[in-house]
């Protein structure tokens, strides 16, 4: 985790008697205590939560086992022993828990692979001694260290199935009757895969856009963040690599339900600590909801009039998985494919627009709602109009940018004839 990153480099400075510590060293180094303190807490309550579902998964599994001893059994079978049995309180506890289980297709395995991502969180993630950079031989704190990693990713998929479900959105086969159907067919994926456990370096950050620009990208997708960064120049100058190459960067808002600016930032961002945009190719997406209601905005969705440029839909979104699976997923790292998505296509259909004309197609196209929302992470009740909590106020329309995408290349070409 970057707190943990910050607290190992900074610590010892900190208690040195005779090291000059900044004043933003100081306040990274709170900010990062502060952080790391909640990460344990959430560890710990992690633990105890699997824990306790993995106890009662298994007395409800043998419970039903006495019934259905060929474990031939569903939601419906279930059902007709709680229906048979209903003063046995204790037992129609586990019975009932476990039909929950089943309805959410919690398994032994999803069990175990839930216990493995808490036992790989507390053991590395939050571990101040654990020093992940070790294994690959890399210097974390020099840039132009840049021969580390591989391209052997087989981590478990099971776990680490972001990346899955991502690029399902962006470019699942289209009416072939399985699935889902992506934003293309015609999308040419460059994985490039900068994290599993715990949140991104800042250094893989930087080298994987600057590599996504120099092997032909023209729309990076970052469906990821973090509330901390310790090296954040030199993800803002590998944005500008982008923007001087033309490519257009489109990042999640975050899930922590709350207004980021530059007092309370969300990374990676394109913006500086006096809120001003270092370039003019960078995106931040947050998450709208099925409910054109004042529950229209996703309630874990980050939002901001100066750092989040559109909306998109984020939440039950059917997509892909590992192992020839789908499932719905929410997130601002799902609504953000979506824009990349649409972008894709700008960019393909009319190549003579820029990465900074693409932006302001896809803001300035997008469809006005004209309601009032609740306010993600605000007392209940707290409404405000839609349009006042993102910079364009507006959701991405693929058609509608398309139309405008027509519109300013063929402005364009002209201009140039």
């Amino acid at each position: 985790m970057e707190s943990i990153r910050i607290i190992r480099k900074l610590k010892p400075k900190i208690e040195s008697s005779t090291a000059h510590v900044s004043d933003a060293e100081k306040i990274l180094y709170q900010k990062a205590l502060l952080e790391y303190e909640s990460l344990k807490k959430n560890r710990k309550s992690d633990k105890e939560y699997i824990e306790a579902v993995a106890d009662v998964f298994i007395k409800g599994k043998e419970i039903i086992k006495d019934f259905f001893p060929n474990n031939e059994y569903d939601v419906k079978k279930i059902d007709s022993i709680l229906l048979a049995y209903p003063n046995d309180t204790e037992r129609n506890y586990y019975i009932s828990y476990f039909k929950q289980c089943l309805e959410k297709k919690v398994t032994e395995k999803w069990i175990a692979n839930y216990k493995k991502n808490v036992e790989e969180m507390t053991n590395k993630c939050i571990n101040i001694d654990y020093n992940d950079r070790l294994i690959p031989g890399d210097n974390p704190y020099d840039i132009k260290d840049s021969s580390y990693g591989n391209n052997n990713v087989s981590g478990n998929i099971d776990v680490l199935e972001h990346g899955t479900t991502v690029v399902g959105i962006l470019s699942s086969e289209r009416n072939n009757g399985i699935g889902i159907n992506g934003i293309s067919n015609y999308l040419k994926i460059m994985p490039l895969s900068i994290a599993s456990y715990g949140n991104e370096n800042d250094k893989d950050i930087a080298l994987a856009i600057r590599y996504a620009v120099d092997n032909g990208a023209k729309v990076i997708n970052m469906s990821f963040g973090k509330l901390l960064s310790m090296n954040e120049n030199w993800v803002l100058d590998a944005i500008r690599y982008a923007a001087d190459n033309d490519v257009l960067i489109i990042s999640s808002a975050g899930n922590g339900g709350k207004k980021i600016n530059s007092e309370k930032p969300y990374y990676p961002n394109d913006s500086n600590y006096l809120d001003n945009e270092v370039s003019d190719n960078f995106m931040k997406v947050g998450s709208i909801s099925y409910n054109l209601n004042e529950k229209f905005i996703s309630s874990f969705s980050n939002y901001s009039d100066s750092q989040v440029d559109l909306f998109a839909p984020g939440e039950k979104i059917y997509t892909t998985l590992p192992n020839n699976q789908y499932d719905f997923v929410n997130g601002t790292s799902y609504s953000t494919p979506i824009v990349s998505g649409v972008a894709a296509l700008l960019r393909s259909y009319y190549p003579n627009l820029s990465a900074s004309e693409v932006k302001h197609i896809l803001m300035d196209s997008g469809l006005s709602i004209p309601i009032n929302v609740q306010v993600p992470g605000a007392t209940e009740g707290t409404l405000k109009p839609f349009s006042e909590l993102s910079k364009s106020g507006k959701v991405v329309n693929a058609y509608n940018a398309l139309l405008r995408a027509k519109e300013v290349a063929k402005k364009k070409k002209k201009k140039r004839a």
